[in-house]
């Protein structure tokens, strides 16, 4: 894991540690005061009481707002579809709005990278979401987004794979691991169909390559909620904190969000970012 990550990491969990500290403090304050309400007289003031108990109140919204927003910053909203470049643009001062993160599909970039601050990275997903792409476009979408300063997702096709031949595979791992010397590259796995044991053989296969974070696509059936968290945690056991494990497609409510946390990934980027940031999230555990 990186330095950054770590303290990232670190810096949640201090946050996590001081907001439960004071949780458990005043609920503690409050049974002692229950506690010594039976040794005091009918008279006891009712307001210092309320007074307490809107404090108890006003930390635990405090909570889940940091709760929620520690959620947020780990989903990020994707631009699908044939928008113009004025959609796109308030598309990103919507999500400005809200503080979400937009990944937006190769022909974006550029626009995103005008409209952006210079200190939000620009992210874009090529030859997503089932990797059927010609190679010499691919890399055309690559080198193009590269040059555009945005960070690069990029399909593989595991066709070939599932029958039981890797060498395909291994050549599109190696491109991408030699152009992520100097960019960040990272392939993007649609395991709609795999068997468990041949994900985990995928895994072990991306895990020599050492690249920092991978995605796995969630585009419906068959590729499932459900499905998808199977193949993240099967990825997140093999790979552990070398690698971060993301996943890509349509994400709508905490539920489905919480799973896939639980299962291991490290951000979700969902089409449907504005529905789920609407979504209950002070719950969600991550």
């Amino acid at each position: 894991m990186s330095e950054n990550l770590t303290a990232q990491v670190l810096g949640e969990q201090a946050a996590d540690a001081v907001f439960a500290d004071a949780e458990v403090k005043t609920e503690n304050s409050a049974i002692e005061s229950a506690s010594e309400a039976d040794h005091i007289s009918e008279g006891q003031n009712p307001l210092i009481m309320a007074e307490e108990n809107e404090e108890y109140k006003r930390l635990e919204k405090e909570f889940r707002e940091y709760r929620t927003k520690k959620v947020l910053s780990r989903i990020f909203g994707l631009t699908i579809g044939n928008p113009t470049v004025s959609e796109v643009k308030d598309e990103l001062k919507r999500a400005a709005l809200i503080k979400a993160r937009i990944v937006v599909m190769p022909r974006l970039v550029e626009t995103a990278r005008k409209e952006l601050p210079r200190e939000i990275k620009v992210e874009t997903l090529v030859n997503y979401p089932f990797a059927l792409g010609t190679k010499k476009a691919v890399l055309y979408e690559i080198k193009a987004a590269i040059r555009a300063k945005a960070d690069v997702g990029a399909g593989v096709n595991l066709s070939v794979f599932a029958s039981g031949n890797r060498r395909p595979l291994d050549r599109e791992l190696r491109t991408l691991k030699k152009i992520s010397r100097k960019n960040v590259v990272s392939p993007v796995f649609c395991t709609a169909g795999l068997r468990s044991d041949q994900i985990s053989k995928l895994a072990s296969i991306v895990k020599g390559y050492k690249f920092e974070n991978v995605k796995l696509v969630l585009d419906g059936e068959p590729c499932s909620v459900k499905s998808t968290a199977d193949a993240v945690k099967i990825f997140y056991n093999v790979l552990g904190e070398q690698c971060r494990v993301e996943v890509a497609g349509r994400v709508t409510t905490a539920e489905e969000a919480e799973t896939l946390f639980l299962a291991g990934a490290d951000r979700i980027i969902t089409t449907d970012y504005l529905a789920l940031s609407r979504a209950k999230l002070d719950n969600v555990t991550v």
